[in-house]
């Protein structure tokens, strides 16, 4: 998905009435701004703009308020898309929530919204939070309180059209899964994660994947201590040039496929920090890092590894590799393990320089 091209929002006309509202909860409330206007090459046209749990009442100045209660019920809101609309809605919560989960999953018609005054002190879930939201191009997460929070699995996942997210705030040391969390952010450009407490985390697979305008990703100080899935976490975030992480624990990882597949901008990668006696599975690891000029695995150990299939195919600037510990003799798949670059690269291991001419 590339960037989406959004008409600016005046933040004024959402706010100038809300001295009005009710006082509830000491004001805990969402505000959000859906524009159903038609939008060109629109895949998703004639899908609900809102589908969260709540009633609603309409109100005479065109503002929708929803109101969320101890019941559920099943609420969507119906637009014409050939209409070309703006609406304000306000989602006031009576009872705090504990599961945020999919609360805004594709709401492909909203373009801003405020969480600063939502209290989610109490909130354990928040999977797919924003997933799809690919129109969103402002959102207020000042104050969020995440701190019971345990699952943050694909929050952002596919919001398209964000270019910046402040997550400052969010107090992270509960949550066990990261996995696909910024997925498919393909216009955020600066992302700085260094307040992220990441101690409890165990799943950070594709954390990262189609983050294709990430040009500064700020991860050095994450503690991956626990982390056993790394599948594909930076697949194809192509316009990132330089990564740390130097200080990786990697000893509980399982499973580094596609780890850094596609990085193509990469042009240097230190992983000689990294523990990989538990991996088994290292296919496509640096598969397409074509810009990779220098790569150290000597310290590599692959014995549980058994599939090594395309690891460093397409890697077309790289010279020379010392491959010393690693270790096939378990039966492991090589297939296509280097690609065409087998034919000038330097391979340090006796062991898989036999295997290559087998197959040559």
């Amino acid at each position: 998905m590339g960037c989406l091209n959004q008409k600016s929002i005046d933040e004024n006309e959402l706010t100038k009435d809300d001295n009005k509202e009710n006082n509830l909860l000491n004001e805990n409330y969402i505000l959000c701004i859906y524009d159903t206007s038609p939008k060109e090459n629109d895949e998703n046209e004639g899908h609900n703009v809102l589908n969260i749990m709540g009633e609603i009442n309409k109100e005479d100045k065109g503002f929708f308020e929803i109101y969320i209660n101890e019941q559920k019920h099943e609420f969507s809101l119906d637009i014409n898309s050939e209409e070309n609309k703006m609406y304000k809605i306000k989602i006031i919560v009576k009872k705090l929530l504990n599961d945020m989960n999919k609360m805004f999953y594709e709401c492909f018609s909203l373009v801003s919204l405020d969480l600063s005054n939502f209290k989610s002190s109490k909130v354990k879930e928040m999977n797919q939070l924003f997933y799809g939201c690919l129109y969103l191009n402002s959102l207020n997460l000042s104050n969020f309180n995440t701190e019971n929070v345990n699952n943050m699995s694909n929050m952002f996942g596919l919001c398209s059209s964000l270019k910046s997210i402040n997550v400052s705030t969010f107090n992270t040391s509960n949550v066990e899964d990261m996995s696909y969390m910024f997925s498919g952010c393909s216009c955020l450009v600066d992302l700085d994660l260094s307040n992220f407490n990441t101690s409890k985390v165990i799943n950070m697979g594709q954390m990262f994947s189609d983050c294709s305008s990430l040009n500064t990703l700020i991860i050095s100080t994450f503690n991956t201590q626990n982390v056993i899935q790394m599948t594909g976490m930076f697949f194809n975030c192509s316009s990132l040039k330089s990564l740390n992480v130097n200080k990786f624990n990697t000893s509980n990882v399982e499973d580094m496929e596609g780890m850094f597949n596609d990085c193509s901008s990469l042009i240097s990668l230190n992983v000689s920090n990294f523990n990989t006696s538990n991996v088994n599975n290292m296919s496509y690891m640096f598969s397409g890092c074509s810009s990779l000029v220098n790569l150290d695995l000597s310290n590599f150990e692959t014995n549980k590894v058994n599939n090594m299939e395309n690891m460093f195919n397409e890697c077309n600037s790289l010279k020379k590799l010392n491959l010393s510990k690693f270790n096939i003799s378990n039966g492991t798949n090589v297939e296509n393990m280097f690609g065409s670059i087998k034919n000038y690269l330097v391979i340090h291991n006796d062991q898989i320089i036999k295997k290559l001419l087998e197959n040559y």
